[in-house]
């Protein structure tokens, strides 16, 4: 574990490294972008993000270092409540603008496009729902990363949200008129139904109230499960 973890860090150095090399080739505004993933990957997988970019430049490469080992990641987890706290922080601080915030979440998402071109299961992310105490999970990054989505019109990454009694009107109305725009690769979850179901399986309510959708959206607790059929193999070996 330590040699492969290792191997990440030093993967991401080699990136950084790549993206110095290439400022005052690409023009004053690619210059730019390519000093800030350079920064960024000088502290991250190796440390935690310390803003949204480097959160958003961490997920990715992670994933691409778990399909490459040969796992496919069948659940990218909670967009807005994993990546918000990342959001506010900079928005607070200065460092990020909504309209910045959509222009890289384009860019985050565009990788999984270009990855698949539509032609496999697509990546999941899930938004909306509820946490674990019953609050609302939207928040402002809920409403950027669909914007965001909307106005890329791929296939690539498909979207779940969750609904439930105490989501707002603002999602719903979001949600439609993007469906109405011809964006449908979206999965619509009613908590109504799932979070009982999931308590029927044994889990306890604050536990239901943090699912995630897995794959082919079977529900799981996030961090805690892996709700797979397919998660088992035979080997013929032989035969």
């Amino acid at each position: 574990m330590e040699i492969v973890y290792n191997a990440v860090v030093a993967f991401a150095r080699r990136l950084s490294d790549m993206a110095l090399s290439l400022v005052g080739t690409k023009g004053e505004a690619a210059d730019a972008r390519l000093l800030s993933m350079a920064s960024s990957l000088q502290n991250v997988p190796e440390n935690p993000p310390a803003d949204f970019h480097e959160v958003l430049e961490f997920t990715y490469i992670m994933h691409q270092m778990i399909e490459l080992e040969g796992e496919w990641v069948r659940s990218m987890g909670g967009f807005d409540r994993n990546f918000g706290k990342y959001y506010d922080a900079d928005i607070e601080a200065g460092r990020l603008t909504p309209e910045t915030a959509r222009e890289l979440i384009k860019f985050f998402f565009t990788k999984f496009y270009a990855h698949t071109r539509g032609a496999a299961n697509g990546k999941n992310f899930y938004f909306g729902g509820q946490n674990h105490d019953g609050r609302c999970a939207e928040n402002e990054l809920t409403y950027i990363a669909l914007a965001a989505y909307r106005e890329m019109n791929t296939t690539d990454p498909k979207l779940s949200v969750r609904f439930y009694e105490g989501s707002t009107e603002r999602l719903y109305r979001q949600v439609a008129q993007t469906i109405r725009a011809g964006r449908t690769a979206f999965v619509l979850v009613s908590d109504e139904t799932a979070v009982p179901a999931i308590q029927a399986q044994g889990k306890t309510l604050e536990e239901a109230r943090e699912y995630l959708l897995i794959g082919c959206y079977e529900p799981a607790i996030e961090g805690r499960e892996i709700a797979r059929k397919m998660s088992g193999s035979t080997s013929c070996a032989g035969r």
